[in-house]
């Protein structure tokens, strides 16, 4: 009966319960009926229990989150590594776009700004893959193809350009670079 009551009530409505007075009436056969002897302070008490309630839920609820992104980090998913490539990804596509705009004056601004944040990664723990300014070999396990041009005067199967950088980190690769390969013609 006393559970059953605590799970209706709860532990104030309790303390309320056995604080009670029974008041008997001169009339034995008359029922018995509990006075309330009524404190404001518990109104405060309750209060005060509620909003701790919310915040423990509020809590849990957070701690759940943080589980899930470091069951995430463990299975091979890194927040943050992706958080850093995203905003290099951001830097290095304005640095493309000036470079291929022709404006000279921003592009040698981009330019450094985009030097500037390769340090930064590889200072990190990044190697930078398709960064390099002269052609290099392709490597399928680090390229990926998006398209192929002829260009005689370099080496078959070549990367001539880069469009996006890939990278490696922790010895994983994130994500391989975008590149346009060379395909000699054959004569």
């Amino acid at each position: 009966m006393i559970q059953k009551i605590r799970e209706n009530i709860g532990l104030f409505g309790i303390i309320r319960l056995f604080k009670f007075k029974k008041k008997i009436k001169p009339d034995m056969n008359a029922e018995i009926k509990p006075e309330v002897n009524y404190d404001p302070r518990f109104d405060s008490i309750d209060e005060c229990l509620r909003k701790i309630d919310r915040r423990q839920k509020e809590t849990v609820l957070q701690l759940e989150e943080i589980n899930e992104l470091l069951q995430d980090n463990k299975t091979g998913g890194n927040i943050l590594a992706d958080t850093v490539i995203d905003v290099a990804d951001r830097v290095e596509e304005f640095y493309r776009f000036t470079v291929e705009d022709g404006n000279v004056q921003l592009s040698e601004q981009a330019q450094m700004m985009w030097n500037a944040v390769c340090k930064s990664l590889v200072s990190a723990g990044f190697k930078i893959i398709g960064n390099a300014n002269q052609p290099e070999p392709f490597n399928f396990q680090c390229h990926s193809a998006e398209g192929i041009v002829c260009d005689n005067n370099v080496p078959n199967e070549y990367v001539l350009k880069t469009l996006k950088c890939g990278y490696i980190y922790e010895g994983e690769i994130i994500r391989r670079a975008s590149v346009i390969v060379n395909k000699n013609q054959e004569v």
